[in-house]
């Protein structure tokens, strides 16, 4: 589970593994860069490690391991937007969301992790404003109304479905004619 909170002029991204034990102070302390949900990438230099209270009152809470998060620093304030740290969701352009919006991962990450602003990367390359009056920037009831465009899980496989149809019956075509040329030589 992802969730978001602010702290200072920062926004902190925190993960909590919905399957297994926290992964990720043993991933991000080997590897340069972990991703969370194929959408949210983040080195050793984003990752907050949390301090685990040693008091005796959280001995009762310690069979609670598994519901530990891990924290990131995700966004920081910059006038009246939080801009996303680059990187973290794209490489290509910056990303900017006003302070008055409450993050949620569906923001980030559509139906079976799909990432948002990596769609969007392919075919816009210039930096996003998400809300408030900046210039250009896209407000924010847009911006609600484009993730809703984003396929389901259930759509995406319909239409590989389909696309499998159609590249299976030109590859049967394909093969016809290759019949036809080779018995004609």
């Amino acid at each position: 589970m992802i969730t978001f909170s602010f702290s200072d002029n920062k926004i902190l991204l925190h993960y909590t593994p919905e399957r297994q034990e926290n992964w990720v102070d043993e991933a991000i302390s080997r590897r340069p860069f972990i991703t969370l949900k194929k959408t949210f990438t983040f080195w050793r230099e984003l990752y907050i490690k949390n301090e685990k209270p040693e008091n005796e009152d959280d001995e009762e809470f310690q069979e609670f391991d598994d519901f530990e998060s891990s924290s990131f620093l995700f966004a920081v304030l910059n006038g009246e937007y939080f801009k996303v740290v680059k990187g973290i969701l794209v490489n290509d352009f910056d990303i900017y969301i006003h302070n008055s919006i409450q993050l949620l991962s569906d923001y980030f990450v559509a139906d079976s992790n799909v990432a948002i602003f990596k769609v969007i990367a392919k075919i816009y390359k210039g930096d996003i404003y998400v809300g408030g009056n900046a210039p250009d920037s896209l407000p924010f009831e847009d911006f609600e109304k484009l993730l809703k465009c984003f396929p389901s899980n259930y759509e995406r496989k319909n239409l590989l479905k389909q696309e499998f149809h159609q590249y299976l019956e030109i590859i049967l075509t394909m093969l016809e004619m290759l019949k036809k040329y080779i018995s004609n030589i």
